[in-house]
């Protein structure tokens, strides 16, 4: 077992646009796997906002996001092949811990000298883990446990200076870690809820590596495009498109959160809403209203805003359609 110290980046001062509070986050790259969306999933269940990015994104565009760590995802192919997915090696070097999980790993492990080839046997569902060497990933987790794997093939021999973790039934080497230069893998899937210990090591990289504070949560996006829409407005006027749809409807809930003047509602009628909401039954033409009174009225707060757009957006179809009426009247009457 290694005592190193593990390398953290420092916490980011500001998001990437200079708005709203900072916040943290995990970037997470696609190679392609089946996964990749449930990884990024898991990582805001846990309180840290994760985005999904291509592999090739480049590096500037991973680090004008500051994040606090990055997680290289699962793919089909095989690490060793032509024209497989390459890793870039100067994210490496952002200073910033880095996980891999089921290709992943083997990317950072073929990519780092180490020995990837295939199996005679794929492993795929259920599989055993005998943790032999439990690290920082997988301190305090049982010995034995149940993992989800997915691979073809394998890792045989992990890069220098990396301390194998734990075996599975058809992986000599099922983790390894180099917590010095913060170089994490995994060859199962923590992400499924088929690995019962899964989420438990996706937290311990968020807090123990990434140290993350896990404070984020799904109604902060809200309160985030406030303030990034109010300070593009300034003190302008807004135009709201609004047709009573649920995406324009959401829109007219930000615009009167983050609008000190009254806004210009463009209320579009396509036929589909009910009468007493738009005022007309005949065919779709554009109906414009000013609200030009009562310019000093306040407007809602951000919170309100937020859990309104939040609770229009995760109803039913059917209800959606009848709030989103009560938003087309409410905001056309000026609130």
């Amino acid at each position: 077992m290694t005592d190193a110290a593990v390398t953290t980046p420092a916490t980011p001062t500001a998001a990437s646009d200079g708005v709203g509070a900072a916040r943290e986050e995990v970037v997470v790259l696609d190679y392609g796997g089946q996964y990749s969306q449930l990884i990024a999933r898991r990582i805001r269940d846990c309180g840290v906002f994760s985005e999904l990015l291509p592999h090739h994104v480049g590096l500037e565009e991973v680090a004008k996001r500051k994040p606090r760590g990055i997680i290289l995802s699962g793919g089909p192919a095989s690490v060793y092949a032509p024209g497989a997915p390459r890793l870039d090696r100067e994210l490496l070097n952002l200073g910033v811990p880095v996980l891999g999980i089921c290709y992943g790993m083997q990317l950072l492990v073929h990519e780092l000298g180490g020995r990837v080839e295939q199996a005679e046997v794929g492993e795929f569902g259920r599989s055993e883990l005998t943790v032999t060497e439990p690290g920082v990933l997988l301190a305090g987790m049982p010995r034995e446990q149940t993992c989800w794997m997915s691979h073809r093939d394998t890792v045989f021999e992990p890069p220098a200076g990396f301390l194998a973790l734990a075996s599975s039934t058809g992986s000599p080497v099922a983790a390894v870690e180099d917590s010095a230069r913060g170089i994490y893998g995994i060859q199962f899937h923590p992400e499924v809820v088929h690995t019962p210990y899964g989420q438990e090591i996706l937290t311990r990289f968020l807090t123990d590596v990434c140290g993350c504070e896990r404070t984020w949560s799904a109604a902060s996006i809200a309160a985030d495009q406030i303030a990034r829409i109010r300070k593009q407005v300034g003190s302008g006027r807004v135009i709201c498109g609004l047709s009573g749809g649920v995406d324009s409807s959401v829109a007219a809930l930000l615009a009167a959160a983050f609008s000190y003047k009254s806004p210009i509602d463009v209320a579009n009628s396509t036929g589909e809403l009910r009468g007493s909401c738009t005022g007309n039954r005949s065919g779709p033409r554009l109906r414009l209203k000013l609200n030009t009174s009562n310019t000093n009225r306040s407007a809602p707060s951000p919170t309100a805003a937020a859990a309104a757009a939040c609770q229009l957006v995760a109803r039913r179809p059917k209800e959606r359609r009848r709030a989103s009426a009560g938003v087309t009247r409410g905001v056309r009457r000026g609130w």
